[in-house]
């Protein structure tokens, strides 16, 4: 177990490096759940009527962030729900606010780096990775997750998904898991 927050079982808020399956995970957990699943990338996306990478490109990583704190709070009210946030989401004090203020229960899905990098491939829809080579790719998914990780930490439940299921397999598990610790509260 990670972090000490008290476990909640309204809201179920996936974080975790780009690649690890909050999104194929989170949908599948929401199904297990019979829960909507919301994405925060997608209601950002939806916000800005353009891609996140276009986002980035044109208005900065900074517009970027508050348009996913807005897209934090608006999936925040969608109870009960599993939601996927963006890889850098945990990173910004405010947003981990909002996710105090109404006791989600947050997992941090978390593979090997080895893993990260295969999952991420070329990496041409991941705005912080466009335009590297691979080595420099390699080396920058590196320290993104060194930056990240005391973020990452500040989780109720550290989830490992590796290579060794399915996303329906891991989104099974980690129901099990949420039902444990539910029960056992």
């Amino acid at each position: 177990r990670v972090g000490d927050g008290r476990f909640q079982m309204s809201c179920v808020v996936l974080i975790g490096f780009m690649g690890v399956g909050k999104s194929v995970v989170g949908s599948a957990l929401a199904g297990k759940l019979s829960w909507p699943f919301l994405d925060t990338d997608e209601i950002v996306e939806e916000q800005a009527g353009i891609p996140i990478s276009t986002l980035f490109e044109e208005r900065g990583e900074p517009a970027f962030r508050k348009l996913e704190s807005e897209a934090i709070a608006i999936a925040l009210t969608e109870d009960p729900s599993v939601i996927s946030l963006g890889g850098g989401a945990p990173t910004q004090a405010s947003n981990w606010d909002l996710l105090r203020k109404i006791q989600a229960f947050v997992v941090w899905l978390d593979a090997p780096v080895e893993i990260i990098v295969d999952r991420i491939g070329t990496a041409g829809s991941r705005p912080l990775l466009a335009g590297l080579d691979q080595e420099s790719r390699n080396a920058k998914i590196v320290d993104m997750l060194a930056v990240r990780r005391s973020s990452y930490e500040m989780a109720n439940l550290r989830f490992f998904t590796d290579n060794t299921a399915s996303p329906m397999e891991w989104a099974a598990r980690l129901a099990s898991d949420l039902e444990h610790l539910k029960a056992t509260a």
